[in-house]
């Protein structure tokens, strides 16, 4: 196994919790790091619930990879979500196409809780499932400048004064051909159906969306067949936008809670 950086919940209380909890993997997005999630894993809320959060390869802690070829990616993700017996998957942006992509080879997943991904279909379809900003583009160039940078920024962050992560650095220390290998998946095709990998899931499926995400096209999400949705809707946080679990904490992390206690009480 090709082991990934991690960090866990340090306030997680095994005694408090059930017999044989579920553990809640989070991927983040692409460009960024576990500490997205920084949070939730700091929450008294999952108190009772084990959080892991990996930092994907070539990004935050994790080592860089001689490749990234979309199917090493999926392999070595999947291969540090495996130890676990039972699985909650919480993924973000990038992660949360990852989730849908190793959904079908998980054994352990119970549940997958999707934020600021819009499900591709195949052909890809990006220009339906993300909305005309041509900063977008930005996230599948190997080489960036410091204006660039900035540009990222913006599309992702609500309030880029708000000092609560370096996104800069973030985007700095990943491995710029990680993002180019992304770029190179698209365009040969390599991403399974994720539309259709939801509609034959047969487990619930949370999708939540920032209400000023300046990347996803949200009608185009709500649009979609997934029979198994958390909720019967799409899950739309408030004064949030591509990053909700940072801008609007306190609700993301009520509503991860909820569809938790609902997996495990299913």
């Amino acid at each position: 196994m090709f082991p990934l950086y991690k960090v866990s919940n340090t306030l997680y209380d095994d005694k408090k919790s059930s017999s044989e909890p579920i553990t809640v993997i989070f991927l983040h997005g692409n460009s960024l790091s576990s500490l997205v999630w920084s949070n939730q894993l700091s929450s008294t809320l999952f108190e009772k619930v084990p959080l892991v959060a990996l930092d994907l390869p070539g990004h935050g802690k994790s080592p860089e990879y001689d490749s990234y070829a979309f199917a090493n990616l999926l392999k070595g993700l999947r291969e540090n979500i495996e130890i676990y017996e039972r699985v909650i998957v919480v993924g973000h942006s990038l992660g949360g196409h990852l989730a849908i992509q190793l959904l079908p080879k998980l054994t352990n997943c119970l549940g997958l809780f999707i934020v600021g991904t819009p499900p591709l279909n195949k052909p890809v379809n990006p220009e339906e499932a993300f909305l005309p900003d041509p900063r977008m583009g930005l996230f599948f160039q190997r080489d960036l400048g410091a204006s660039d940078i900035e540009a990222m920024i913006q599309v992702m962050v609500k309030n880029t004064d708000d000092g609560v992560l370096n996104y800069k650095k973030l985007i700095q220390t990943t491995d710029p051909k990680i993002r180019e290998a992304l770029a190179l998946a698209l365009v040969n095709g390599e991403l399974a159906n994720e539309v259709d990998i939801l509609s034959k899931s047969n487990i619930p499926v949370a999708v939540a969306i920032g209400a000023t995400d300046k990347l996803v096209n949200t009608e185009y999400v709500k649009g979609l067949s997934i029979p198994f949705l958390w909720r019967g809707a799409v899950q739309i946080i408030e004064n949030s936008a591509h990053i909700p679990q940072l801008d609007a904490s306190f609700e993301f992390s009520g509503l991860l809670l909820e569809f938790i206690n609902s997996v495990e009480n299913e």
